[in-house]
């Protein structure tokens, strides 16, 4: 599997996109997704680990995210990689492959593999590989599920019996077990309507938005959204840094009004 990683690293011939602040190469010039995988399931895991956990949402627009999660979501396949580049990161310039990969043990994957450093925060050359970000998620039916939220009855208990309330909701979001799907509403209701204002109010306002996302009920979700950032606003007890969790939300609405 190491060797399939830094081989993905591979310069990718074809440039598609260019324009100041990135580049975009793929390997086919495909203009439909061939992975089956549903839209908001994709936006969901390659938005904020993209441009979130490696610090580039800072510059960028939502028009600029979204022209990069098409040329992503279209361009691979599984034979096919899609690889970003950004010239103007420092210390080095930052390169993210993405590709999906068939392994024995576990089925099909979705790699995102960067030179970006969690231990520097920064994009390098040549990355400490115990620091380098990589991320990877299993493509089950049309859902692309992060590694963590594989459905398994240990997790599901774990969920249930964790401080936060909402946070069996956001597990039931995006595991891929479908049979799940149907408490999700209720989950929701019942802690949006028990009086409570601290964090389990804000993220489950957060996992509404993110589960009409998910449903195509795009206008629900935007006056959802709208509520969740007055909330914010109004709500001091809500601690200032935990705003990373709303700008998420909004930049993966932005983006499916516009993909």
């Amino acid at each position: 599997m190491l060797k399939q990683i830094i081989l993905i690293l591979l310069l990718i011939p074809m440039l598609i996109h260019s324009q100041e602040k990135f580049e975009i190469f793929r390997e086919n010039k495909i203009t439909e997704h061939q992975l089956g995988i549903d839209k908001y399931s994709f936006v969901h895991q390659i938005c904020p680990d993209t441009f979130f956990m490696t610090e580039l949402y800072h510059n960028l627009d939502y028009d600029e995210m979204t022209a990069i999660i098409k040329e992503i979501y279209d361009g691979v396949t599984r034979v096919d990689k899609v690889q970003v580049k950004f010239e103007k990161t420092s210390p080095a310039p930052a390169q993210i492959t993405y590709s999906v990969h068939e392994t024995p043990e576990q089925g099909e994957i979705y790699i995102m593999f960067t030179n970006f450093s969690n231990a520097t925060r920064q994009f390098e050359e040549k990355p400490d590989p115990e620091d380098q970000l990589a991320r990877w998620y299993f493509l089950k039916d049309d859902r692309l599920v992060y590694r963590k939220d594989l459905y398994s009855l240990e997790t599901e208990e774990s969920k249930l019996n964790s401080e936060r309330k909402s946070d069996i909701i956001e597990y039931y979001i995006f595991d891929e077990n479908l049979d799940n799907d149907k408490k999700i509403q209720p989950l929701i209701d019942e802690i949006l309507s028990s009086g409570d204002n601290g964090l389990d109010n804000y993220f489950t306002q957060i996992y509404q938005i993110q589960y009409y996302l998910l449903n195509k009920e795009i206008k629900k979700a935007g006056e959802a959204l709208n509520s969740l950032e007055n909330y914010f606003f109004l709500n001091q007890a809500i601690p200032r840094n935990k705003k990373i969790y709303l700008n998420i939300v909004k930049a993966e609405y932005e983006v499916m009004t516009r993909l």
